[in-house]
């Protein structure tokens, strides 16, 4: 490609110069790369890792809490953070960042090629299926990358002082049961995480689109043009999809929290029973 070739030639165009400029913070150097889904994707990525990293800061202490409350019977938020105290609260987040980074690259690196790529052959009325399709894949592929840092957190949030850090919990879980124990609970957090994508992108996008129609109505432009939603509404509608797929999946994130922490190997039905079964079906919620 031009971009690869510039910088053999020591261009200022090239691969290396583009690197450099998103590393520096530089978003403009988007626009060296060729069009398409290359810089699609990039985008996507770099996106993904900034936001990754703030939304994990802040979401550690409320994920500290709700781990408590989904794992240890009784548990109230307050009881939770008397337990572990104000720096217990940040104990997963090493693990967070090592999970949940990489994991929203990887997802929205994905999505939005393997969505659009399926409109390509179906249509814009297969949006719903190329949404779910687009879904799917990118979160299946981010759980291989998410899976061993949520493993992690999720026990230090529950015991603070069962780890030191991800990359140690990681050697003694390997040590102990190979790399297979840092996968426990695939299958629940399949089950779990798929779904909340799913409904989340068709949420979020069906919203936006409706915000976007309507703001165009409101503004009457010509026919055939939308008016553009803003950064803070794109937020807005994004809290509301999220909040939406979580209230949707909370069952199934309540299991698979339990057998990700829970002392011995679970399946999701064995799991889902032993919950309903001493804690009735509230216990779920």
């Amino acid at each position: 490609c031009e971009v690869c070739r510039g910088e053999r030639r020591g261009g200022g165009g090239g691969l290396g110069e583009v690197l450099k400029g998103i590393m520096a913070g530089k978003p403009a150097v988007f626009e060296m790369l060729p069009p398409g889904v290359v810089r699609t994707s990039v985008i996507n990525a770099w996106s993904a890792l900034v936001a990754g990293f703030a939304a994990y800061t802040i979401a550690t202490p409320l994920e500290t809490v709700k781990t408590g409350l989904q794992t240890i019977p009784g548990s109230t938020a307050m009881g939770v953070v008397r337990r572990v105290g104000p720096k217990g609260l940040f104990y997963g987040l090493g693990a967070m960042w090592w999970a949940g980074v990489p994991y929203s690259i990887v997802m929205y690196s994905l999505y939005s090629p393997i969505k659009d790529a399926v409109s390509d052959v179906m249509g814009d009325k297969a949006a719903v299926v190329s949404a779910i399709l687009g879904a799917m894949v990118a979160e299946t592929v981010g759980s291989l990358f998410f899976l061993p840092g949520e493993l992690v957190s999720k026990r230090m949030m529950k015991d603070p002082t069962l780890y030191k850090s991800f990359p140690s919990a990681a050697r003694s879980i390997v040590a102990a049961q190979g790399v297979k124990g840092l996968y426990r609970g695939l299958q629940s957090t399949l089950i779990r995480d798929i779904p909340f994508t799913i409904i989340q992108f068709i949420v979020f996008e069906g919203l936006r689109k409706k915000l976007s129609e309507y703001k165009t109505r409101s503004a009457k432009l010509g026919k055939g043009k939308l008016a553009p939603v803003t950064f803070a509404e794109s937020v807005a509608v994004g809290v509301a999809a999220a909040l939406v797929a979580t209230t949707a999946t909370l069952p199934l994130d309540v299991v698979k929290s339990n057998i990700q922490t829970y002392a011995t190997k679970q399946t999701f039905v064995s799991m889902s029973s032993t919950l309903v079964r001493d804690g009735g079906v509230g216990a779920l919620f």
